[in-house]
């Protein structure tokens, strides 16, 4: 890779890292972009690019950057990743519109499900779930309808929610962690497509628990049939 690649992907980054911050900062302000900072007020902050925001994007970044940045940017970052960070002291922001800074004098805390929430209550409202006794100011607020109405809404849509196929199988394995990734060798050689999710994911990436006993696997394959070819396949 040339050096005029790398300093343009690297004012890339920067650029995209002022966009976000402009996006939460409150009121007017002045933000110049570098290749690793950005320069708010006349203030510079060291930021850094995270990529999808999975908590071992924000660790390979911590690992590689001399100076640790003052600010992560991402995608969209996980929560495993946005308590790291805290941890750290190190501010965050994504493209969802969190954020979490502390630095200085400049304090921006934007909740994670505000625009998640936002929707919601546009769902709602729209199914009639929802009513208010006025467009703007007092009486605004929305207030539920009917508890029976939303309950009998919810179960229909989840009787409505077509679920894959599933099959449970046990095992003897001493390490749950270890048996996936023997079980998922024997996937890969057979050329079964899979990944592994739930806690056993969560001890892979950011181990912590003393103690595994499930493990959540998705393999390619749309019917029972190949769920069981792909249990037979692993030994199971």
């Amino acid at each position: 890779m040339s050096k005029e690649v790398v300093a343009e992907e690297a004012q890339s980054v920067g650029r995209r890292c002022r966009d976000l911050l402009a996006s939460v900062l409150p009121g007017p302000v002045e933000i110049e972009a570098g290749s690793s900072h950005v320069v708010v007020n006349g203030t510079v902050l060291r930021v850094a690019w995270a990529d999808d925001g999975w908590l071992p994007d924000v660790r390979r970044v911590l690992d590689t950057m001399g100076d640790r940045p003052q600010i992560v940017a991402a995608r969209r970052l996980s929560p495993g990743a946005r308590a790291a960070l805290t941890q750290a002291g190190i501010g965050w922001v994504d493209e969802t519109g969190a954020a979490e800074i502390a630095v200085g004098t400049i304090v921006v805390v934007q909740p994670v499900c505000q625009r998640e929430v936002v929707s919601l209550l546009r769902t709602l409202t729209d199914l009639g779930l929802l009513v208010h006794d006025a467009e703007r100011g007092r009486g605004s607020g929305r207030r539920l309808d009917d508890g029976d109405r939303l309950l009998d809404a919810y179960a229909t849509a989840a009787a409505a929610r077509k679920r894959p196929p599933s099959i449970r199988v046990g095992v003897s394995w001493r390490d749950v962690v270890e048996g996936t990734t023997s079980a998922g060798r024997s996937w890969t050689a057979a050329g079964i497509v899979w990944a592994a999710t739930g806690v056993v994911a969560s001890e892979v990436t950011a181990p912590h628990l003393t103690n595994v006993n499930t493990a959540d696997v998705y393999v390619a394959g749309g019917s029972l049939t190949d769920l069981a070819r792909a249990a037979d396949v692993a030994g199971l």
